[in-house]
């Protein structure tokens, strides 16, 4: 018996632990060459102690329907860790002919964890069973906190990274679907943006807090602002002054791209020839500027 076999015939690890051990028998052609297969009776075992943590419960509020918990300490469900091993129990289901009541398994426990939002418009991160019997009007205050959408969404989707979230970088609040969005100032009087997505795809952001700015840069040309920036074939953006948001249209010529704010004090803007006006053409971003005017509002 090997030292795996054990600790799961023991009982030494969690549900979720046999859940890693399945997936790692899943993706053997990662582990080091030479190191030792999962066996069948490690796999038996694994699917023992998660088939153990299984609870078919009805609730008042679902007219009798059942719904599937993976249970811990005989009462409390993880929402993350239940998502987590639904996902490894689905692929599976799906990737073992003689495994596929896993993908039933694995489809029902999820579905039992989203559709605690359709009910509450909220999915309690750590919760007793017992809360959710009491509470048919979705009205509980869970004291371990709530799993927003947008931390929901990679369980459900695991293939797609390119989702509408938000993310916090005080004092900044930002909405978006790029992978990662930094916000530094490597200068004073200097704000960057900078934001990954694919390159030659376009994407948009909604960022809170954003002082007022007397010049923007994107692609490192200064743009002007034009509430129209949506329809052009190209990046641009509109700043609203009174509530401090700024809305960027970003299109990646890059997989990284920087915005730059200035927001000192502005310089005046410089001569146009009578002879050279900006262009505009329909379906095309506005000519970038070379110097931009002071004021950047609504």
């Amino acid at each position: 018996m090997t030292l795996a076999t054990k600790s799961v015939d023991s009982g030494q690890i969690t549900a979720r632990q046999a859940a890693g051990i399945i997936e790692i028998s899943m993706d053997k052609n990662l582990l080091k060459q030479g190191t030792p297969n999962i066996g069948n009776e490690v796999l038996r075992l694994c699917e023992e102690k998660i088939r153990k943590s299984l609870q078919y419960i009805k609730h008042s509020d679902t007219q009798g329907k059942s719904s599937l918990y993976l249970i811990r300490d005989d009462k409390m469900v993880d929402s993350r860790v239940t998502l987590e091993t639904a996902g490894i129990l689905y692929r599976y289901g799906s990737e073992t002919i003689e495994k596929k009541e896993w993908l039933a398994v694995g489809r029902l426990l999820t579905s039992t964890i989203l559709n605690m939002f359709a009910d509450r418009n909220t999915i309690p991160k750590i919760f007793a069973v017992s809360e959710l019997q009491q509470d048919s009007n979705g009205d509980s205050s869970f004291s371990d906190g709530t799993m927003s959408m947008s931390e929901i969404y990679p369980y459900v989707e695991p293939l797609q990274t390119w989702y509408p979230h938000m993310e916090i970088l005080t004092p900044y609040c930002i909405w978006t679907c790029a992978l990662s969005v930094d916000i530094t100032s490597p200068e004073k009087d200097v704000i960057d943006i900078t934001a990954r997505f694919p390159a030659g795809s376009t994407h948009y952001m909604v960022i809170t807090d954003i002082p007022r700015f007397n010049r923007i840069q994107i692609y490192g040309i200064d743009f002007r602002s034009d509430p129209r920036f949506e329809t052009y074939n190209s990046s641009g953006y509109k700043y609203d002054s009174e509530t401090k948001t700024l809305y960027l249209k970003m299109r990646h010529k890059n997989e990284y791209e920087t915005v730059r704010l200035f927001t000192g004090t502005a310089r005046p803007p410089a001569a146009q020839p009578a002879s050279a006006p900006e262009q505009e053409t329909s379906g095309s971003q506005p000519q970038p500027v070379q110097e931009q005017p002071a004021a950047v509002a609504n």
